[in-house]
């Protein structure tokens, strides 16, 4: 969950530095490399799980 709330910050700041290691951490913690890449991007992914999904929301 903390990756997905940091991912979802850095994209919105473009903070890319941040988002450089913290795609790394989120993998390996097991986020699916498409997740991630959503993440990164700004996009909504599909496939998060219910914790996930909340943490998107709020971040």
């Amino acid at each position: 969950m903390r990756e997905v709330a940091i991912l979802t910050v850095g994209s919105t700041f473009g903070a890319r530095f941040e988002l450089y290691v913290h795609e790394i951490m989120a993998e390996a913690f097991g986020l699916s490399k498409s997740i991630v890449a959503s993440l990164s991007a700004g996009i909504r992914p599909e496939g998060l799980n219910n914790q996930e999904a909340i943490t998107y929301d709020i971040a």
